[in-house]
């Protein structure tokens, strides 16, 4: 993007009269525009916002000071000098967190099913996209926003319930946590899926699916493979479902709103089965008490894939059924999280 676009871009999401205005820069997409906004959203020390400003030179300078300063002044906070380097570079993380929010749902709401699905095939293999993810976790959530999902919103649903239905008041649904800590990142789904290395045909269930980000993902780049995710959350269940229907997914990518602690229910054969911390402990034991009766009952290898944190990692240990066969390094732009694959410790040709 030239430094002139850039300069606009940053004076619009600055603007105190912004709005769902688009951004005014007639050649450049929205999804464009939004890329370049999350570039922002990693702009973290004053130095950094002073290196930036000398490169997009002095006039741009003046007039996203004078703009930060009128959004100051709108939201009844006192005025910066050009000197406050560190608090300007904290407004402008801010103002373009706000702006590419806002232009995600834009995206979401003027882009085809297609344009969303072409856009995120063309830049999430990208090294510098994946390098950019690392250092700025609000793109997960962005990408969420333009393909539909948006766990900000499920939370203000939930709160409008007069009192949370039994089943939520049993199970952990981790209400309190940060949305962006919620979900396992897309550069990490992709080291994950490297790793199993699926094959045409092949199933893979989540359970506790969320809002849906593996099978979305899955539904894109791998629609080849079987996808079912579990979740007993309505309100993120039919972000699932709606994702599904407006992305037009392949069928064999399913969404069901389940309770997996249920006595009524055996949970289907997959090839491999995936976890991010997503029960209370007395649900964890029936779910891996279940994972075993349906590998004994098929007689067939299965592989679970769990994220390093919480209560998954540390059961397992009293699963003598199980093994570990591998365990990614902890990854430290995501708390130091990684991902271990266990399989069935006996012996026999996996089918």
């Amino acid at each position: 993007m030239k430094v002139s676009d850039v300069g606009l871009l940053l004076k619009w999401a600055v603007s105190p009269n912004r709005g769902d205005s688009l951004p005014p820069i007639p050649n450049e997409t929205p999804e464009a525009c939004l890329m370049e906004l999350l570039v922002w959203t990693r702009v973290t020390t004053g130095k950094e916002f002073s290196d930036c400003m000398k490169a997009l030179g002095p006039q741009i300078h003046s007039e996203l000071f004078q703009g930060i300063n009128a959004r100051r002044g709108s939201l009844g906070a006192h005025v910066l000098s050009h000197r406050q380097y560190g608090l300007l570079a904290k407004d402008l993380v801010t103002f373009a967190r706000a702006a590419a929010f806002a232009l995600s749902r834009r995206c979401y709401s003027d882009l085809s099913a297609e344009q969303k699905k072409t856009w995120l095939k063309a830049w999430l293999p990208k090294k510098s996209f994946l390098e950019l993810c690392e250092e700025a976790p609000l793109v997960d959530e962005c990408i969420d926003r333009v393909l539909g999902m948006d766990e900000r919103e499920v939370k203000k649903q939930v709160a409008s319930h007069k009192k949370l239905p039994k089943a939520y008041q049993i199970q952990d649904i981790y209400l309190a946590h940060e949305s962006e800590h919620l979900y396992t990142p897309y550069r990490i789904i992709r080291q994950i899926l490297a790793q199993l290395k699926l094959s045409k045909g092949e199933t893979l269930a989540d359970l506790g699916s969320g809002a849906g980000r593996l099978g979305v993902y899955l539904g894109i780049f791998r629609p080849e493979l079987n996808f079912v995710g579990y979740e007993l959350m309505v309100e993120r269940h039919e972000q699932a479902a709606r994702c599904h229907q407006e992305l037009q997914l392949p069928p064999n990518v399913r969404f069901e709103c389940r309770d997996l602690a249920a006595v009524d229910f055996e949970i289907p054969y997959a090839q491999t089965y995936f976890m991010f911390n997503p029960f209370s402990r007395r649900t964890l034991q029936k779910v891996f008490a279940k994972l075993k009766r349906t590998a004994e009952r098929e007689n067939k290898f299965i592989r679970i894939v769990m994220i390093n944190v919480g209560r998954p990692p540390l059961w397992v240990s009293r699963e003598p059924w199980l093994q570990k066969i591998y365990k990614s390094k902890a990854d430290p732009t995501w708390d130091g999280l990684g991902f271990s694959i266990y399989g069935l410790k006996r012996s026999g040709k996996r089918r």
